[in-house]
């Protein structure tokens, strides 16, 4: 990922910006030399009426002229800014979305968010103007040392001065500022991160009612950020000051020259005047230098922080195609994650055909076993007895879906919820899917395609966002099916009502893996496998398991009320 490669792809608009640019130079020399010969005649003595309507009318177009430019440059930077960023925003986060899932949540959504948004704004920044401004910048001081050549060369002299120190000062003072920069802007992103993170629990902050609390907790996460600003900020600005105090002393130096050689009549008013319009359009063009030094400084960041999250970080997917599964074996000796055993001695296998429940106290392990199946941790996996390391990751999905206790749900129609990513035959079950018993519960209290479900999905209650999860899977109709306690906020009714229907839907010659908590979705299970401590303790039936005493201890409650079940 280099800036050439962007600027390639969008060298029309860089071309057409940089025209125009071209012409907003060229109109701004225009307008000190007309003023120029204006107060040359004036000072003469030798006045030409018609000669000076004719400047004036002369200057009156060009400066017409120059906010036409500057209207016309408006319009297709607005253009080009709408296009770049809104493909570049596409292309980054599809990148975004092939970094392992570990990695991501170290640093967060609203972390990744804030430094994608960063590097497109000011790479569009450099593309469109920056670079534009910076070779017209060179021409403008070309010019300008033409110009003030023929007032002077021992002001010229002095001028040559001004660029190079200007330039290479900033350079270097930039360049100092690399590591503070990149620092600062990782701060800056993960406190963003967490003050997105507190007010997030909106509802919770209600509750609390003490809102003083919770913005003294933001407060900490507002200071760390702008201290981190703050500091390379600080830095900047002292480091700069004896620059900017440097270049100050020349330019003052050029004035006071110019009002003594005025003073011994090498120079006349006119010549001071326009030599003093021409000191300003030449710092103007040495700023414009400047800020492509800034712009690429923090590029640089970027550029370093993308190759180390994307390049670095991204998932390793195998080259085989996943084939229709006929078994999933586990031959874990012991599985980590951030330092702390998970599994430990885990062998565990799933065949075609049937039906499994993963249960167990919170923490055993169960949500583990859940990612492992579809790749978001690595471990010792075998699919069709072959390693599933080896196995492409979209083949492997397609295939094998896990339905999270934590719903997916995006702001969008609950139908665009559904189909999102389906294939065209996927697309072709959805009306098949709208005549189960669980989902027109559902239908007759929303307009699928009209009702749109707002941030967090917080118009709907948790049921629904569950029963639309087990929706998006029923209609890609995979082939391994691992349900994370994907049925839990729904009432026992309209759960008992999925879990029927998702049957009926499937048909047979599926993997189901149902991890739960609740025994009346596991019940029908074939196979339940009970964990503790990331260890399989037991395997077994569900009359197997209602003699184990852990399984009695997790589930003694439910046990009681089906036992105590009409028809038991």
């Amino acid at each position: 990922m280099k800036i050439t490669g962007f600027a390639r792809k969008y060298t029309g608009y860089i071309c057409l910006i940089f025209g125009f640019v071209l012409l907003k130079a060229i109109f701004t020399f225009i307008a000190p030399v007309i003023i120029k010969k204006i107060l040359d005649q004036i000072s003469s003595g030798s006045i030409n009426p018609d000669g000076i309507q004719t400047y004036f009318i002369l200057f009156a177009v060009t400066f017409f002229l120059l906010y036409a430019v500057n209207f016309i440059l408006s319009y297709f930077n607005l253009k080009f800014s709408f296009v770049f960023k809104v493909n570049e925003l596409e292309n980054l986060y599809q990148k975004l979305m092939r970094i392992r899932y570990a990695d991501y949540y170290k640093n967060g959504t609203a972390y990744y968010v804030n430094r994608i948004t960063v590097f497109v704004y000011d790479l569009f920044s450099l593309l469109s103007n920056t670079l534009s401004y910076a070779f017209i910048s060179i021409l403008t001081i070309l010019i300008s040392f033409y110009f003030i050549y023929k007032i002077n060369i021992g002001i010229l002299w002095i001028s040559f001065i001004l660029l190079p120190l200007n330039y290479f000062g900033f350079k270097l003072i930039n360049k100092s500022l690399l590591k503070k920069s990149q620092n600062m802007q990782h701060a800056t992103a993960a406190n963003y991160e967490k003050v997105t993170n507190t007010i997030a629990n909106f509802e919770l902050i209600k509750q609390l009612v003490d809102y003083p609390a919770i913005t003294a907790l933001m407060r900490r996460f507002f200071t760390a950020s702008e201290e981190a600003q703050n500091e390379v900020n600080f830095y900047a600005q002292n480091i700069s000051l004896l620059l900017i105090f440097v270049i100050d002393g020349i330019k003052n130096l050029i004035l006071f020259y110019s009002i003594y050689l005025l003073s011994q009549k090498a120079l006349t008013f006119s010549d001071v005047i326009f030599l003093n319009m021409i000191m300003s359009i030449y710092s103007g063009a040495l700023s414009e230098l400047n800020k492509i030094n800034i712009n690429l400084r923090d590029l640089k960041v970027n550029f370093n922080f993308l190759r180390d999250e994307f390049a670095q970080k991204t998932e390793n997917s195998g080259t085989l195609e996943l084939a229709p599964v006929e078994n999933i074996r586990f031959d874990i000796n012991e599985f980590n994650y951030e330092s702390k055993r998970v599994l430990n001695d885990f062998r565990l296998s799933f065949s075609k055909g049937r039906s499994y429940a993963v249960v167990g106290g919170s923490g055993c392990g169960k949500s583990t076993v859940a990612k492992l199946l579809v790749g978001l941790y690595n471990s010792n996996i075998y699919i069709n007895d072959v390693g599933i390391e080896n196995y492409n990751l979209e083949s492997l999905r397609n295939r094998i879906y896990l339905v999270s206790h934590t719903p997916q749900i995006f702001p969008c129609s609950i139908e665009e919820n559904i189909k999102i990513g389906c294939t065209d035959n996927e697309l072709r079950n959805y009306e098949k899917l709208m005549q189960l018993p669980f989902v027109k519960v559902l239908a007759e209290k929303y307009d699928f395609s009209k009702t749109n479900i707002l941030e967090s999905g917080v118009n709907i209650s948790s049921g629904e966002k569950q029963s639309i999860s087990m929706m998006r899977m029923l209609i890609r109709n995979p082939e391994v099916i691992v349900l994370d306690e994907a049925t839990s906020a729904m009432d026992s009714k309209w759960e008992e009502m999925a879990i029927k229907d998702m049957g009926h839907y499937l048909g047979t010659g599926k993997i189901l893996i149902n991890i739960s908590h609740r025994l009346s979705s596991i019940k029908s299970c074939g196979e339940i496998v009970l964990l503790e401590n990331g260890h399989i303790r037991h395997i077994g039936s569900l009359q197997d398991m209602l003699g184990n005493s852990l399984f009695k201890k997790i589930f003694s409650s439910q046990i009681d009320n089906i036992q105590t079940a009409p028809g038991n």
